[in-house]
């Protein structure tokens, strides 16, 4: 019996590893803000104001204001609203930028 013989492949010369690269600092993607829609099921008393629901400007620049709730300009971080957007049910009817906390719940058809 002819013992077979197996031939190593010679290996290739190793390569040299490229020197690590440093990494530059990466930024920390901020956190996404996941939005609450106010409404029934989500607010958290009788205070918030719900979405699309007439409300009256309690503090600031426009107190005394009264309008609808249309829309959220910025966030809290837990997705609270922050500032929101008031469309005003007046001779002007203007939309009026306040904070969340400055607006309260209001009957519709007045002040």
């Amino acid at each position: 019996m002819a013992a077979a013989t197996k031939k190593r492949a010679k290996k290739a010369p190793a390569k040299k590893k490229a020197a690590p690269r440093k990494r530059a600092a990466a930024k920390k993607a901020p956190e996404e803000v996941v939005p609450i829609h106010v409404d029934d099921n989500t607010r958290r008393s009788d205070l918030d104001v719900r979405n699309g629901h007439f409300c009256r400007v309690t503090k600031g620049e426009h107190e005394g204001r009264y309008g609808v709730f249309t829309a959220v300009s910025e966030l809290e971080k837990d997705g609270w609203p922050k500032r929101v957007i008031i469309t005003t049910r007046d001779a002007e009817k203007v939309n009026l930028v306040v904070d969340y906390d400055a607006i309260e719940p209001a009957e519709s058809g007045g002040i």
